[in-house]
């Protein structure tokens, strides 16, 4: 530092020493102590006692309840397509038609050739009866009798092969026409009229059924006892699509699987919704809940209530002197805005809902009234 400057440095700190001394007029700088601070203004709700239903809450996604991918039976030329995409059909309702030319004339060459055997039989039959005639005068061999009821015997055998014949050549004609099997919806048309499909190949088309739906999620094994249980099969489910919170499809569940799956710890089950509105999709994800029971006598909180801190879950208490507590809290589930807490807290307790930002163990605390509820629009 340059010499000339000495004197201004320390006239600057005499300065300083000054008015650092003489701020409150008394020396030493000893000033009143800093004024109470003003208490926190929160909001508090109590804790009450009710019965919670116990829900699993997973994800899962929704399938078709039945899927065909549709294929002609017999190779053919296909002459018409009696369906959109996307459409709608019903059950035994016209999808394709294959040529029927050759089937029916097939038919018809079976026919005929039944027509032929059966001929053949009435005369067999009837040379049958005379030779037995004759052997009974003593009049024929034994041996012609015998020839002749084996004739009979033969063209018999061939009447039954030329009715399958014939029974066969009609199921071939009917499979020329491809009807629906089940209530569903088309999806894309995968071949155009005119082009030649081939027997269990070529696929036409895939039905999918989507009333009802089915739902495939899993449980964490954890959950599982509660998925084995007798009775399971017929608890509840819900299937929420998101942003749609408010409008939960009700099913019941149709499957759960025989075996944990090693590889991730869960358990694979299924739902089936009536889903007469449609809105489960297949490809669609969506929440699932399995209510699985009631869980009675529970202490239950407001969740805005509760914090998580690095050593857990925790809320804040008021206490009589107004002022709060922190108490750690051990939770359970969480139901309709509420929180279940199973160890750290009593019922009648008064807990922290809103401005807990503002508090510090021991703080004091102000209560602000609560707003009055919005009215319910009318009806």
């Amino acid at each position: 530092m340059n010499v000339r400057d000495a004197p201004v440095v320390l006239v600057l700190v005499a300065a300083l020493g000054v008015a650092g001394g003489c701020g409150d007029g008394r020396p030493g700088g000893e000033g009143k102590g800093r004024p109470a601070a003003a208490p926190a203004p929160v909001t508090v709700a109590d804790a009450v006692v009710r019965d919670i239903p116990a829900v699993i809450r997973t994800f899962g996604l929704v399938e078709a309840n039945v899927s065909v991918s549709v294929r002609p039976q017999i190779t053919g030329q296909l002459v018409s397509v009696a369906i959109r995409e996307g459409q709608d059909v019903a059950k035994g309702g016209l999808l394709f038609r294959i040529d029927p030319k050759p089937a029916e004339a097939a038919l018809k060459q079976a026919q005929a050739v039944l027509a032929r055997d059966r001929a053949q039989r009435a005369d067999a039959e009837r040379e049958a009866r005379r030779q037995k005639d004759l052997l009974g005068k003593g009049l024929a061999a034994v041996a012609e009798e015998e020839k002749a009821r084996t004739a009979v015997e033969a063209l018999a055998a061939s009447v039954q092969a030329g009715e399958a014949a014939v029974d066969h050549a009609r199921l071939q004609l009917e499979y020329c026409s491809i009807r629906a099997p089940f209530d569903g919806r088309s999806g894309e048309l995968r071949v155009d009229e005119g082009n030649v499909v081939t027997a269990n190949e070529t696929v036409l088309t895939t039905l999918n059924q989507v009333r009802p739906a089915q739902v495939s999620f899993t449980v964490p094994q954890a959950e599982s006892a509660r998925l084995l249980a007798p009775g399971a099969m017929s608890m509840a489910v819900r299937a929420v699509l998101p942003g749609e919170e408010d409008r939960p499809e009700e099913g019941r569940m149709v499957f759960v699987d025989n075996a944990i799956d090693e590889a991730t710890g869960s358990l694979r089950c299924k739902a089936l919704f009536a889903n007469g509105a449609g809105r489960l999709w297949p490809g669609l994800h969506a929440k699932v809940e399995l209510l699985t029971g009631v869980e009675t006598n529970v202490v239950v909180v407001p969740a805005q209530a509760v914090q998580i801190g690095q050593q857990g879950a925790y809320v804040f208490v008021l206490k009589d002197d107004s002022t709060a507590e922190l108490r750690p809290v051990v939770t359970g589930r969480e139901h309709e805005g509420g929180m279940a807490i199973v160890r750290g807290l009593a019922a009648g307790e008064k807990v922290v809902t809103d401005g807990q930002f503002r508090l510090s163990p021991g703080a004091r605390v102000e209560v602000k009234p609560t707003p009055p509820k919005d009215p319910a629009p009318n009806s």
